[in-house]
């Protein structure tokens, strides 16, 4: 890298991370460059930062809300669609087994 002023060749300083220097930054990284020749200094940003943190806070909580939601729906259906069994209804209480080793035992 060439300086802009001199056209003198700069010497890279160091590197940053932008949370410690430039929190607001977009960039994740800083690189600093100096010009020996005019005493010039470059900040260079690099990698710009992705959004994906929130999308995938998002993503977590959206699949958890959708299983709840499902928990709860199977659960509203359980309770709906169970029904009270009658003791004695239809000749199932004291049922006398008819055939095999076990004839003539009531059940």
């Amino acid at each position: 890298m060439r300086c802009f002023y001199c056209n003198f060749k700069v010497r890279w300083n160091n590197d940053f991370d932008t949370e410690d220097t430039y929190p607001e930054s977009e960039y994740n990284i800083v690189s600093m460059y100096q010009c020996d020749e005019c005493d010039t200094w470059y900040e260079v940003f690099h990698h710009k930062k992705e959004p994906e943190t929130k999308i995938k806070n998002k993503n977590v909580v959206l699949n958890y809300m959708q299983e709840q939601w499902e928990k709860a729906k199977q659960m509203s259906l359980f309770k709906n669609l169970r029904k009270e069994v009658e003791i004695g209804k239809h000749g199932t209480q004291k049922y006398v087994v008819k055939s095999g080793k076990n004839k003539g035992k009531i059940l």
